[in-house]
């Protein structure tokens, strides 16, 4: 078992580094276009998708606890919501 045990370690280590490139990837990609569509276009876009991810984020971990889908999901995407606000509070 030693060796099934080395490689579901590598394979969660493999999984649990690439999920958060590839989340991050999609709230990236709209600015990779933002000279084609605009800048605020872009910005927007991405704002979209990163909530949506939060939103789905939020319904997943509800399911996987056996929470409420709709009570997590709406408290990731105030979550941020209050991230983006102290952001812009902030002068980012």
């Amino acid at each position: 078992f030693g060796n099934a045990y080395k490689l579901a370690a590598l394979l969660t280590a493999l999984v649990n580094a690439l999920a958060p490139v590839a989340g991050s990837l999609t709230v990236v990609a709209p600015m990779l276009v933002a000279d084609r569509i605009g800048f605020h276009t872009a910005v927007t876009v991405a704002t979209l998708i990163g909530l949506i991810e939060l939103v789905a984020l939020g319904a997943y971990l509800a399911r996987s606890s056996g929470a409420s889908s709709f009570k997590y999901a709406v408290a990731m995407m105030c979550a941020g919501l209050a991230v983006i606000g102290l952001t812009l509070l902030l002068g980012g």
